[in-house]
């Protein structure tokens, strides 16, 4: 029942930072091509939205799991080894994936594959679902009291 519970905060934390990251996305595409002075209808950017979070969240979500494979087990070791925190933990650990997830692509593409990352403005956004996938673990697999 512990590994069911555990499995399934996983999936919900890859969730989320799948969806706001994906959202974060378009967000900031959108706000890029209306700098250039295009309107983007209202409807056409819930359309992008949708099309993003059908055709980009799944890779995306692929690229987080992985990461958080890595910083989740981390941060459970040193909650483990700390008095308190866990939720700072796990917030912290899921943004630190995801900005390491972006470097090591950064290093390993010759392109910054997510246009998001392309600015600090849009990388702190998508640390910051990384961060908000990171709490829903750490709340989600909580031991009474564990904060």
């Amino acid at each position: 029942m512990r590994f069911l519970r555990a499995a399934l905060a996983f999936l919900g934390a890859v969730i989320v930072a799948a969806a706001t990251g994906s959202l974060w996305q378009t967000h900031r595409n959108i706000v890029a091509i209306e700098t250039l002075g295009h309107e983007v209808p209202a409807g056409l950017a819930l359309r992008t939205a949708g099309q993003d979070l059908a055709g980009f969240a799944p890779m995306y979500a692929a690229l987080c799991g992985t990461a958080f494979l890595v910083a989740f087990p981390i941060a459970a070791w040193l909650w483990r080894r700390l008095d308190g925190g866990r939720l700072a933990l796990f917030a912290v650990a899921g943004a630190a994936a995801v900005l390491t997830m972006l470097a090591v692509m950064d290093l390993a593409l010759p392109v910054t594959a997510i246009a998001a990352a392309r600015t600090a403005l849009g990388t702190a956004g998508l640390a910051l679902a990384g961060a908000a996938a990171g709490a829903v673990f750490a709340g989600a697999t909580a031991p009474p009291r564990a904060y």
